[in-house]
């Protein structure tokens, strides 16, 4: 199950060594940053049309397997949610071990 976690508990979890993982377009990453240590897969196209091609894809290379747990993140949360839904659906990813993270704005240790 997927849910919105705060800055506190995101802090955690990059100390627990869980996989943070950016979907937004290059363009919105380039131009407002990210959490460091977060790995860049672009899943939301600039149009804003979802690629779960691309996102299976990258999953698979970077996730030991599907129980590992990550976060996604977006701007607002609500791809994330959609993508959430279709990993577990038709990746067989582990519904437990996905977090999205509604946005990196309030982050206060992101990079660029």
């Amino acid at each position: 199950m997927a849910y919105t976690i705060t800055d506190k508990k995101l802090n955690s979890l990059l100390k627990e060594k869980v996989i943070v993982i950016d979907v937004r377009p290059r363009s919105k990453v380039k131009k407002t940053g990210r959490i460091p240590g977060a790995y860049s897969i672009p899943a939301i196209e600039a149009s804003g049309k979802i690629n779960m091609t691309n996102l299976f894809a990258k999953l698979k290379q970077l996730l030991l397997s599907e129980a590992t747990p990550f976060v996604l993140y977006c701007d607002h949360g609500q791809k994330t949610g959609k993508m959430l839904k279709v990993l577990k659906e038709k990746g067989g990813y582990h519904p437990n071990s996905q977090i999205k993270f509604s946005s990196p704005s309030s982050f206060s240790q992101r990079s660029g």
